[in-house]
């Protein structure tokens, strides 16, 4: 410790600025004349395996700013925050006469993992474990990390189907400052899914939207097989399928809330409810087109406007006239006509996605290779009626040499 030293300040009590002094520094100097000085320096020292400039880079103060309580209570929370240190002390002494001060940060370091195991896995096998694990050995001991890693695993488990699995972490010293990190897993048994219940649909039966979900009810012996097992991945993907299925139905303003997940007093079941809220369904009204158009290469709106009606790429391409390909001609090229998009039909959600890459092929076969179409819609709840505008942005256009390439 310098003989010159100032004050001392502790990471671990509360910032209460440079009056906080340590008990045997307390007489030494006046409180408040320690904010006075120009810092000439800033330092780290007790660090080992973190290095100087990755702390440095965590502190505001600079050489040449004026010394204030504030900034150093601001930058021992910045370092503190960082998770790999168990206690901060600052270090403030006299560089020269000029009352210039050198800052110095002393750290003290958590423990290096030596070790990451892990125990109590049946069900899922270790190297499965270790690939959501990102804690490498020697690694500086952090909190936020063993809590991420935690987490992980649990989610893991989660997608297996085991609701009920705890992962809790444990460190054990080793000595020679450092730690072995353990997983602890409780397993615990399968939840099953008793039901599943969609609320709120009236112009969709439950059976038609259950069809296409991945989430569903275990069968006469769901514990002898994967059948009607719980997966929080699977849930959350159904929530997007749920809304699909009503969009095909023509219900474009359609609202999927947050599924509700209920556990059994016994914690063996799972019933799960899903509500929508349908809103109006929508028939197709006017269907437009705008964006680039490139009349030389017969990117036109008129051309679009043939493939809405059925047409593909293709037949646009070869009879710019409007006259279609014979069907020998599609069918060696592997295409067939599309369902076309007609003003009064329902709203379907395959059949706009449908045209929406036929467009896109229109231009690709032009060498766009990255045109983007966007549907554009614009709903009338009243009329029940949608407008349907496709957005074409072409992007660059493509020549094949020995790579891909603008032309």
């Amino acid at each position: 410790m310098r003989a010159a030293a100032l004050c001392l300040f502790t990471a671990l009590g509360l910032y209460t600025g440079l009056a906080a002094l340590a008990p045997g520094l307390a007489s030494a100097q006046d409180p408040s004349a320690l904010a006075e000085g120009r810092v000439v320096a800033v330092r780290v020292e007790g660090n080992r395996r973190v290095e100087e400039a990755a702390v440095l880079a965590l502190v505001q103060l600079r050489e040449g700013d004026t010394l204030a309580a504030w900034k150093i209570q601001r930058d021992i929370k910045a370092i503190f925050r960082s998770g790999f240190f168990d206690d901060i002390q600052v270090d403030i002494s006299d560089a020269d006469t000029s009352g210039g001060k050198i800052v110095t940060f002393v750290v003290d370091e958590k423990p290096a993992v030596r070790e990451v195991q892990i125990s109590g896995n049946k069900k899922i096998e270790e190297e499965d474990i270790r690939e959501v694990l990102d804690i490498k050995p020697f690694a500086v001991l952090n909190d936020a990390d063993v809590t991420l890693n935690q987490s992980r695993v649990r989610d893991l488990y989660l997608d297996k189907g085991y609701f009920l699995a705890e992962v809790e972490p444990v460190v054990t010293e080793v000595g020679e400052d450092q730690v072995d990190l353990t997983f602890n897993i409780t397993e615990n048994r399968k939840v099953i899914v008793q039901s599943v219940d969609i609320t709120g649909n009236e112009g969709v039966p439950d059976r038609k939207v259950r069809r296409y979900m991945q989430t569903k009810p275990g069968g006469l012996l769901p514990w002898l097989s994967s059948s009607g097992a719980f997966k929080k991945e699977n849930l959350e993907n159904d929530l997007y399928i749920v809304q699909s299925v009503f969009l095909e139905e023509g219900y474009v303003d359609v609202k999927v809330g947050e599924p509700k997940v209920y556990l059994s007093p016994d914690k063996r079941y799972i019933y799960i409810t899903i509500h929508v809220e349908e809103g109006t369904r929508y028939k197709i009204g006017h269907i437009r087109s705008r964006g680039d158009e490139v009349p030389a290469e017969g990117l036109t709106a008129a051309a679009i406007d043939r493939v809405v009606a059925g047409e593909t790429a293709l037949q646009v391409a070869e009879n710019p006239d409007g006259r279609g390909t014979g069907w020998l001609r599609r069918t060696l090229a592997n295409e067939q006509p599309g369902v076309p998009l007609e003003t009064g039909d329902y709203f379907k959600l395959t059949e706009v996605q449908a045209t929406m890459e036929r467009i896109g092929d229109l231009y690709r076969d032009q060498g766009y290779a990255f045109v983007n179409v966007v549907p554009l819609t614009e709903a009338d709840p009243d009329t029940g009626v949608v407008d349907i505008t496709f957005d074409v942005a072409k992007g660059e256009k493509y020549t094949i040499g020995r790579r891909l390439r603008p032309s």
